[in-house]
């Protein structure tokens, strides 16, 4: 197992809080379950966190994934 440790300097994307309590969460499931919780832990928390996406996109289709990425690389320009 490869472990990844990054500061927010190093990734514009990366969120701290979030990633590490997604990480402290697998680190829990991994030494408590067995693998497949791992699973259905990233399901439910990918579910959760893009279901706001998910809802936009079935409402205004393609625009909104447009959109969306715009966004994304505008902050990315902007964090430089």
């Amino acid at each position: 197992m490869k472990i990844l440790d990054q500061k927010v300097s190093d990734n514009v994307y990366l969120y701290k809080d979030f990633h590490g309590a997604l990480c402290c969460g697998i680190k829990y499931i991994d030494g408590t379950f067995c693998p497949d919780a791992i699973i259905e832990y990233l399901q439910q928390v990918g579910e959760t966190f893009c279901s706001p996406l998910t809802e936009a996109l079935k409402q205004r289709g393609l625009a909104e994934l447009e959109e969306h990425f715009k966004d994304i690389f505008t902050k990315k320009r902007h964090a430089k």
